[in-house]
């Protein structure tokens, strides 16, 4: 945990998509199989081999048990010989549901001061509360080519974005926010990410959202009449490659946003 920050670092697990449970107890094998299905799911991979050995086919038959029991399983069979043969089951994922983002995340300081005001908003209107973020881009849950995306954006400097103000909206995900400048630096982020011309600048409107929450109108114009935070520009110095559900339509949308990598700037 960081103890500047509110939030627990994302753990980043090292998974290939073979899995070999040789070296496992056989006590260990059901919670292991359905843990790396998980995320091989998470991955975005669509087939993956496990290695369970031939023997007398006790652990052949628990890792079928676990297969046929998870949600994410479209279909298995044991593998060709050049893969093991009956000594090796591959198995086939479900197309996964997700969306990919990429998120500008403030510095410590900084999200000392957001990340207790989003806590206290989602406590007073019973939703949930989540990393201050600033969404760059969201689209494709590709985890190849968000990964590349990724390292390609590390090497960017950090921004200070000025404060355009504050809105709400009826929107879910825009139901109270900080609304920010277009600076050129962030502009040509945003632009870097959107080569394919599906989205353009004009379509960009810069924000960080301190509530997730369907609210009245009356509710939104009080907040209006709040502070929302004692500061005119934000320091952004990380980035958030983070998997999110397809419509984020409600608090359990929210909870499932699933952080797969924090990276500091590096430029």
């Amino acid at each position: 945990m960081n103890p500047d920050s509110n939030f627990p670092e994302p753990i980043l697990w090292q998974f290939e998509e073979v899995l070999d449970l040789h070296t496992f107890k056989p006590s260990e094998v059901g919670g292991l199989v359905s843990d790396y299905l998980d995320h091989s799911k998470s991955k975005g991979w669509r087939t993956v081999r496990i290695i369970h050995g031939k023997g007398i086919g006790n652990l052949r038959r628990t890792v079928e048990s676990v297969l046929r029991r998870h949600q994410d399983v479209e279909s298995f069979r044991l593998a060709p010989t050049e893969l093991g043969g009956w000594g090796a089951t591959l198995v086939h994922l479900k197309a996964t549901e997700y969306k990919a983002a990429f998120w500008l995340v403030p510095s410590a300081d900084y999200e000392s001061i957001l990340a207790p005001r989003i806590l206290e908003l989602a406590e007073r209107f019973s939703s949930v509360p989540f990393l201050p973020h600033l969404t760059l881009w969201s689209g494709e849950w590709n985890p190849g080519q968000n990964q590349v995306a990724l390292e390609k954006l590390k090497r960017s400097r950090p921004l200070q974005l000025f404060v355009e103000g504050f809105d709400s909206s009826e929107l879910f995900t825009r139901t109270f926010f900080i609304r920010f400048q277009k600076q050129p630096e962030l502009l040509a982020l945003f632009e870097q990410l959107n080569t394919g011309g599906e989205k353009t600048t004009d379509g960009f409107d810069p924000h960080l959202s301190l509530l997730y929450a369907a609210l009245t109108a009356d509710q939104r114009a009080g907040l209006l009449k709040e502070k929302p935070v004692p500061f005119l520009a934000c320091l952004f110095e990380r980035l958030a490659w983070v998997r999110i559900s397809p419509k984020i339509s409600q608090p359990s949308d929210v909870s499932d946003f699933k952080i797969c990598q924090l990276a500091h700037f590096q430029g």
